[in-house]
């Protein structure tokens, strides 16, 4: 099965957070988002933006459509603390009969089949992993480098 990956799992992983590494090794079949291919570059250092491109060239891609946009719509509908941008991703992950694959999600009432949290952002104990405000470029390095 595919695995939608969030952005911030993307960022762990090119870290290199021991807990990234196993998540991406339970879906050899990986996607992300639109969204996060740019969230990610964007905050890649203008040094490595070749290494992180050549990175996530080995994710399929997948745009916002119709269907993913009112699948999203809906989702935020139904769970008040969904932003935007993750029922972007779970909706994309659900239209295109994936699992999404977060660290970064509100707990729902009901556990759902289609989300796989790993482990949860607030969780990580690795130095340097605080939360980057939007804009601002985080430490991250493409994996092996």
């Amino acid at each position: 099965m595919t695995a939608v990956f969030d952005t911030a799992l993307v960022i762990d992983y090119l870290r290199g957070v021991k807990r990234a590494l196993e998540a991406f090794g339970q879906f050899p079949d990986r996607a992300i988002t639109v969204g996060t291919w740019v969230e990610v570059m964007s905050e890649a250092p203008s040094r490595l933006e070749p290494q992180t491109r050549e990175f996530l060239r080995g994710f399929e891609r997948l745009a916002i459509n119709e269907a993913i946009a009112d699948r999203a719509l809906a989702l935020v509908q139904q769970h008040d603390r969904l932003s935007i941008q993750q029922a972007l991703a779970w909706g994309t992950a659900q239209i295109n009969n994936s699992v999404y694959v977060t660290i970064d999600f509100p707990r729902l009432t009901a556990p759902d089949a289609t989300v796989y949290v790993p482990y949860r952002r607030s969780d990580r104990k690795t130095a340097g992993n605080s939360s980057a405000g939007a804009g601002r470029r985080r430490n991250i390095h493409p994996a092996g480098e």
